[in-house]
């Protein structure tokens, strides 16, 4: 069973009156929560100009328009409603909500004694009479009224009737309705607005893309259950039985429950700024259903104040009115919009402070993010650089130790001499100033160790030694130990070497930590370590061994810099009774056929400018070849040759890692590798 077909739907002019207040009174929505209302309450009055409009598009006259008792075919109303749409462009059907909160002020006289009267329950009670009489293609039925805590609660169903395919319904209806609901409380003289909750639509939303939307060019399309607008999905079918919380009125319904299909919004969706559809909402249900709450009235005080307001109207229309609509609002409702209009700017002020504010603290974040990163990038190079001072403590005096030095160490010794004249010069000229003696009864000044501590030992006992010449001698002692310790070190070193001491232990313990500390240093370059076999132990000088992986290892990433890769894979083999370490260090760095030559023949020589001493590549060798009777070549894997020799070795020795780190693939990857075996 469903309604009755209603061939010409009609409501009574009165209806358009909120429409004229608005044109002849921009400054009712000057309160408004919405930036473009607030923004049209700032405009002149445009009665006049509206009133043309309508005149010469719908064809009503100003005396037609005034007179509220006659009944206007709703599909002029829609064309009045366009008028005013193309004079305001405000086009959001959601801000005719606000637009209706003037309504309840708009009604006759008589109309507002008896609703000042009933209260707030009893006009929820009554207002399914008064839209009986209001138009004739609605229904109001009030589903739940109750008094809870101060406000008078209702649920209430809103039904549009049948109607013919040129007459469709229109949200503004449904919007200007909850408008006036929450202009209710105005009739008491209350300045708190009641509150209206909508929860669900009786109009398609494919019908609303299509008629209220169709100034935003919307592209509306269903993918199975999927409801897409503008390719983005916002809404899904839903069963109505899944969703009908009551029991609906069979006798208003356009067709049987069975057929209609809603739909619910799964987030709010935002169009040019405005807020179209709200997460939640349910929209081709069997009616519009929404919760009203207005404050409640107690009955001696509605009494009171519609005594009391009932002389002001009458006193009120038999003055002149400046205004052709008559707005009856109590004086306090009026103080209160003037005091939110002030408070709106205040909040606009405050807003933009806060705006500002947030501006500038925005900018300060970026500024201390910034300065936090240039930190970070700091801290990341001091550390990068302690690291390398840590590396070099590590290695550097160990690398001249090695036999190929021996042209540096014969240097340094050179200059161990060197500075050791000019200190004994230093001493002779303090002797010639304190002692001129001493050369008479010595003669000219030795140069052994011995001989130089008791001399200044003499010149340090000068009775008339001030103090900053007692301080130079000290130092200069001090250097004399010093460059002494490196002309007696040179002849160790240009002799042979240095004390090997073997020791077992698992190689990951000691190649572990010289990534991690070469990782600091090079912080971009990824460094891996594979090595299936981490039970195989190796006897070894632990000492020597890391002095030759650090300088290995950290010269892998130092040619890999800035964001390359370094992997360090071993395995062990057995041959003639040792148990042998097979090392590979591959390294996007690449390596070209001159510096591949030179480093395996031996040869000095640095890649690192003036950074590099030359030292390191030759103490690995040194400490991989003849300390530990071992292997040490550098690979270049950009021919084709060698990519093929160092597959076809990969392949015979290491079938177990083969399968866990694939040969070929490190081949491809990388540059350049060191194989070494000790």
């Amino acid at each position: 069973m469903v309604a009755e077909v209603v061939e010409v739907p009609k409501l009574k002019a009165i209806a358009v009156q909120y429409l004229l207040a608005h044109a002849e009174q921009p400054s009712l929505l000057s309160t408004s929560t919405i930036p473009q209302l607030r923004e049209f309450a700032k405009r002149e009055p445009f009665l006049d100009e509206f009133l043309k409009l309508v005149h010469s598009r719908v064809g009503y006259s100003e005396v037609k328009l005034f007179n509220t008792e006659w009944f206007m075919p709703q599909s002029k109303f829609v064309e009045i409603q366009d008028c005013f749409k193309e004079i305001t462009g405000i086009n959001n059907p959601a801000h005719y909500r606000e637009f209706g909160r003037i309504v309840p002020s708009l009604s006759s006289p008589l109309l507002q004694l008896a609703s000042r009267t009933f209260g707030p329950a009893g006009v929820i009670n009554a207002s399914s009479r008064y839209n009986t009489g209001f138009n004739n293609d609605q229904q109001i039925v009030i589903e739940e009224l109750a008094t809870n805590k101060g406000l008078v609660e209702a649920v209430v169903q809103h039904y549009f009737l049948p109607r013919t395919k040129d007459n469709p319904a229109y949200r503004e209806m449904v919007d200007a309705a909850l408008g006036y609901w929450e202009g209710v409380p105005g009739l008491w003289g209350f300045p708190v607005r009641g509150d209206v909750q909508m929860n669900e639509i009786q109009i398609p939303l494919d019908t609303l893309v299509e008629h209220d939307y169709k100034y935003l060019g919307l592209n509306y399309n269903e993918k199975g259950n999927a409801i897409r607008i503008n390719g983005e999905t916002i809404g899904e079918k839903v069963p109505l039985n899944e969703v009908l919380a009551y029991d609906p009125r069979i006798e208003f319904l356009e067709k049987p429950t069975s057929e209609y299909t809603p739909v619910r919004i799964m987030e709010n969706v935002i169009i040019k700024g405005d807020t179209i559809f709200r997460e939640g909402e349910l929209y081709g249900m069997p009616c519009n259903r929404y919760t009203v709450k207005i404050p409640n009235i107690g009955f001696f005080r509605r009494m009171g104040f519609a005594i009391s307001q009932f002389v002001k109207d009458r006193q009120q229309n038999s003055e002149k009115d400046t205004h052709r609509i008559t707005i009856t609002r109590p004086e306090d409702i009026t103080a209160f919009e003037l005091l939110g209009q002030a408070d709106r700017a205040n909040q606009d002020k405050l807003q933009a402070d806060l705006d500002k504010e947030k501006a500038n603290r925005e900018a300060a974040e970026a500024k201390a993010a910034e300065a936090k990163a240039r930190e970070e990038a700091a801290n990341v190079e001091k550390e990068a650089a302690e690291a390398r001072v840590y590396l070099q403590e590590q290695v550097s005096g160990a690398n001249r130790i090695f036999g190929h030095v021996k042209g540096l160490a014969h240097d340094d010794k050179n200059s161990a001499i060197a500075i050791n004249g000019e200190a004994i010069f230093y001493l002779d000229t303090l002797i010639a100033r304190y002692n001129p003696e001493y050369h008479t009864q010595h003669g000219k000044l030795a140069t052994s160790p011995q001989e130089l501590g008791d001399i200044i030992g003499q010149v340090m006992e000068f009775p008339s030694i001030d103090d900053h010449v007692l301080e130079f001698a000290r130092l200069t002692n001090q250097i004399l130990g010093k460059t002494s310790e490196i002309v007696v070190n040179s002849k160790d070193i240009m002799s042979g070497g240095i004390e090997t001491k073997l020791e077992d232990f698992y190689l990951a313990d000691v190649v572990m930590p010289i990534i991690e500390a070469v990782r600091k240093v090079h912080p971009t370059v990824e460094i891996s370590y594979v090595a299936p076999e981490e039970t195989s132990i190796y006897q070894c000088d632990r000492r020597q061994i890391k002095i030759a992986l650090t300088n290995l290892i950290e010269n892998a990433a130092s040619a890999s810099v800035p964001g390359g890769r370094v992997a360090y894979v071993s395995y062990s083999q057995s041959a003639g009774g040792r148990n042998l370490s097979i090392n590979h260090i591959f390294q996007t760095g690449v390596m070209s056929d001159d510096v591949e030559h030179k480093l395996n023949i031996g040869e000095q020589f640095s890649t690192k400018g003036d950074k590099g001493n030359a030292t390191g590549a030759l103490a690995s060798k040194s400490i991989i070849e003849q300390t530990h009777n071992g292997t040490l070549r550098y690979i270049s894997l950009m021919h084709d040759n060698l990519r093929s020799e160092m597959r076809k070795r990969r392949i015979r020795h290491l079938p177990r890692l083969q399968k866990q780190t694939p040969y070929q693939e490190l081949v491809q990857d990388y540059k350049s590798a060191i194989e070494f075996v000790f």
